[in-house]
């Protein structure tokens, strides 16, 4: 059975912040690329994934998946770095 500990959710609430920053920096920088090029081939009359999906799989991966990875691999790295909380 998975049990909570403290290093698991620090290094995984990190990573969420992380995530949440990424997913911002993502939308303010990326987004109006990937819509010119879906309304370019749109135009064309090509295929392509519309945006709004590429940016709800960054989404989730950053929001869901980054955290669950921080809370897996948070005790190897605090065992790793030394680091104890005081909690």
């Amino acid at each position: 059975m998975l049990g909570l500990n403290t290093q698991g959710l620090i290094v995984g609430g990190i990573f969420l912040l992380f995530g949440l920053f990424d997913t911002w920096v993502i939308r303010r920088v990326v987004y109006d690329r990937i819509w010119n090029v879906y309304q370019d081939r749109q135009q064309s009359g090509e295929t392509s994934v519309h945006p709004d999906t590429i940016m709800n799989l960054v989404l989730v991966v950053n929001v869901l998946v980054l955290p669950l990875i921080g809370y897996a691999v948070g005790p190897a790295l605090a065992a790793a770095t030394g680091f104890r909380p005081a909690l």
